[in-house]
């Protein structure tokens, strides 16, 4: 199994409908971002470690 995951792998599943989510802080995000993506800091995340599986 390859742990590499491409450009052309993330288009694919765009097209099918998956959600683009931007880890980076608010301020960052604020910044530019790519079309139709939600942000979701990777430190959001990493609080509610709890309560994700």
């Amino acid at each position: 199994m390859s742990n590499s995951f491409s450009g052309k792998d993330a288009y694919k599943l765009l097209i099918k409908g998956a959600q683009l989510v931007d880890v980076r802080s608010v301020s960052e995000f604020a910044q530019g971002t790519l079309p139709n993506a939600i942000n979701l800091s990777l430190q959001v995340i990493m609080n509610a470690k709890d309560i994700l599986d």
